[in-house]
């Protein structure tokens, strides 16, 4: 159930389920990616050495009334083809953006029918 979740709800696809909690009323899914599955961001090899993880959070659609984030240890790499240190690319966000593509889609579909603040203050639980 938990990888139907993450690919069918959530929009998030390649990353393994490691756990799911709750914290002050929301829901935190936290995801990792496999070792094979990691590329350079610049320049799409797979020889890599390892420099780290940066976690972060993803604000994703809510789940009926319950609010749900993503949380994700980012894997920060060397790569020996282009010599740069990166995070990997995150297909399910957009670079430097603390939301899902997937939330984005659903702000602004919501956006159509109620005016803003509303939409406000249902997306963030006001």
């Amino acid at each position: 159930m938990p990888q139907r979740l993450l690919y069918h709800i959530l929009g998030v696809h390649g990353y393994q389920w490691d756990q799911i909690f709750s914290e002050d009323h929301q829901m935190i899914c936290v995801i990792s990616q496999s070792r094979e599955s990691l590329c350079c961001s610049h320049c799409n090899p797979k020889r890599l050495i390892s420099q780290g993880k940066v976690t972060r959070r993803f604000k994703t659609v809510p789940l009926g009334s319950q609010q749900i984030e993503i949380e994700f240890a980012i894997p920060r790499v060397r790569c020996r083809a282009c010599h740069l240190v990166r995070q990997v690319k995150i297909p399910f966000a957009k670079s430097k953006k603390r939301y899902t593509k997937l939330f984005e889609q659903y702000a602004l579909g919501l956006l159509r029918f109620a005016t803003t603040l509303y939409a406000f203050a249902y997306l963030f639980a006001c």
